[in-house]
């Protein structure tokens, strides 16, 4: 009977070391984290060689538009070398540019941006789209029940896990763009579009724009406008430009999303 025991203890064990080493690397959107808020900003690129921000190549994203999605399984242990995928598919009067900062792919039929976590588990992204907004004060084509309208999903480590056996969905986030019309990046007009879209808001509840949620707080208020004001005034600083979109003459956008 002992020996019997023994062999079932014996084997209790190994099924949870089995287990065990089945799930490391698997990230899971229960331990892994986001960008705060769940929000992300759409960039801008630079439409001139390097200004006074001493940007370090012309087309390169602004700094301040980054954001990280950090990766970890279920005993929350970072997994380094996971694909990360945002899937903008979601989304409603966006435009994707196909061209990224280094180290990230496009693909323009599925609208998804896909890059690769580092050493500690943090994918990091600057991707530059807009939105099909030049006027505001209206719903998008297809409004969203979630606001949240892109998912980022993972695959871990190979062998352990890849996006080719399949993917885990992270969460979804919600899409700020600041170029509202997907001309000359940041500018007047984009000010403009962003005042009738947090009009519309106010006198259409509840109707909500996520585009023009410029802080990040599940509102539209004037401090929104505020807000693109101060990411108008920093582009230029950070540039020595406005920036420029996809849809500049030297851009190229995936297809528009409807």
């Amino acid at each position: 009977m002992t020996g019997l025991v023994r062999k079932a203890t014996l084997l209790s064990v190994c099924g949870l070391l089995i287990a065990s080493a089945a799930v490391a690397g698997v990230p899971s959107g229960a331990t892994s984290s986001l960008p705060p808020g769940n929000t992300i900003y759409l960039g801008v690129f630079s439409t001139a060689p390097p200004g006074p921000g001493l940007r370090p190549t012309a087309g390169d994203p602004a700094n301040f538009f980054l954001f990280t999605v950090t990766v970890r399984d279920l005993a929350s242990n970072t997994v380094a070398n996971a694909t990360v995928t945002v899937d903008f598919s979601g989304c409603t009067d966006l435009y994707v540019s196909q061209n990224q900062m280094a180290g990230l792919s496009v693909d323009c039929l599925s609208h998804t941006v896909t890059g690769t976590s580092n050493l500690v588990g943090q994918a990091n992204f600057k991707i530059v789209g807009a939105s099909n907004n030049p006027n505001g004060a209206n719903l998008p084509a297809a409004p969203a029940i979630n606001p949240n309208c892109a998912e980022v999903r993972a695959g871990g480590s190979p062998p352990d896990y890849t996006l080719a056996s399949g993917a885990i969905v992270l969460g979804r986030i919600g899409v700020i763009t600041p170029d509202m019309d997907n001309q000359v990046a940041v500018g007047s007009a984009d000010i403009g579009s962003t005042v009738q879209d947090v009009l519309y808001s106010q006198t259409n509840p509840p109707n909500f724009f996520r585009r023009a949620d410029m802080e990040g707080d599940t509102d539209n208020d004037s401090a929104d406008i505020g807000k693109l004001v101060d990411i108008f005034l920093n582009v230029l600083v950070a540039g020595g430009t406005n920036g420029g979109s996809c849809g500049d003459p030297l851009g190229a956008c995936c297809s528009l999303l409807p």
